[in-house]
């Protein structure tokens, strides 16, 4: 029986990056499996991790660049797998995707609805499809159903993994606007339970999310460029050591938010 090596991976990808920071522990995991399965390193995407890992472990410690660098390596390659398994035939007209852009108002915490649908292949099974509607959005997989279709149309946390993956295959050309871009192109999938929020700060509108367990998030794009914070509201510290401009507000928006 052949062992599906790139589908373990993905899936250990998946466990580990569920929060806002990865951890030392988080990272060891990574690593461990590449040393279990010597086999499983050959091939995508544990092939991609191998070098970046051997350098981070190569002094013994794991400093707050090196486990961002591992964090950006996630997102690129969920990137990769979304577009390597998009179902492209099934997109909607360009007129349909630009009138989702012109009529999404970035000053609300809510996902565009898009009067179209779009089958996806599933993350951990390939083999097996789902169907989106994005009028909603909603998902014919089971976390949908199970945990996410009694929360109000355009709700952030209606988002499982296949539709953040079908957003990011509908992509326009220039990318989603404002924090809709940074945050599916982060690709974390928030929990059913999370509320959110947008908020001014400076020239640019942050969606923030309350805190899952300790972690919460915010997304924004600041000239041009995607960014993504995260904010562990016991320890009162944002990850990485990096701070966004106006954290202060922000934090306590987050912390009211998650009734902290």
């Amino acid at each position: 029986m052949s062992t599906d090596f790139s589908t373990q991976y993905l899936n250990l990808i998946e466990e580990v990056a569920e929060d806002g920071e990865l951890t030392h522990k988080e990272i060891y995991q990574l690593a461990k499996w590449l040393n279990d399965n010597k086999d499983g390193r050959k091939t995508w995407p544990a092939s991609q991790f191998l070098p970046l890992l051997k350098s981070v472990f190569a002094d013994g410690k794991i400093d707050k660049s090196e486990a961002q660098a591992v964090g950006q390596l996630i997102q690129k390659v969920r990137r990769e797998w979304a577009r390597e398994h998009s179902l492209s035939d099934a997109k909607p007209g360009k007129s349909t995707i630009a009138d989702a852009v012109v009529s999404f108002d970035d000053r609300k915490p809510r996902l565009p609805s898009i009067s179209t649908s779009l089958n996806v292949a599933s993350f951990s099974e390939p083999d097996l499809i789902y169907e989106i509607d994005f009028s909603g959005p909603s998902c014919s997989c089971p976390d949908f159903k199970s945990y996410r279709q009694h929360l109000p149309d355009g709700h952030i946390s209606r988002c499982c993994k296949h539709i953040m993956q079908g957003y990011s295959e509908l992509r326009p050309k220039d990318g989603w606007p404002s924090w809709l871009d940074s945050f599916l192109e982060a690709g974390f999938r928030p929990k059913p339970q999370q509320d959110w929020m947008v908020l001014k700060c400076g020239k640019s509108n942050f969606l923030l999310s309350s805190a899952n367990s300790e972690w919460a998030n915010a997304y924004s794009k600041i000239n041009n460029e995607n960014v993504k914070f995260g904010y562990n509201v016991s320890e009162d510290r944002w990850s990485y050591g990096r701070d966004p401009d106006g954290a202060g507000i922000l934090a306590n928006a987050i912390r009211q938010m998650s009734d902290c």
